[in-house]
């Protein structure tokens, strides 16, 4: 997949640098088709569309790191409590 890119020195180069690295086809086809329910794919993302695109890819990311961190939290209040009444 391509499409044209901003020049280096352009305000969203960055930005579109990060999300080309989290757009990957795992995600995209996830979004595409599974949850979009489409049996066919442009080649194509305008602007705005990679903008909710990440968007959407920022919310799961923080979605799944806070899933992972409550069991990691309450495992430590639960070894710290185990400590205590140990010693």
């Amino acid at each position: 997949m391509a499409w044209a890119a901003p020049g280096q020195h352009e305000a969203e180069a960055p930005a579109l640098a990060v999300a080309a690295q989290l757009l990957t086809h795992q995600f995209l086809h996830t979004l595409v088709r599974e949850q979009g329910g489409a049996y066919g794919v442009s080649d194509t993302l305008d602007a705005q569309q990679l903008r909710d695109a990440l968007r959407v890819a920022r919310a799961q990311v923080t979605f799944k790191q806070a899933v992972i961190e409550k069991p990691t939290h309450e495992n430590a209040i639960l070894k710290r409590l185990q400590f205590a009444a140990q010693s």
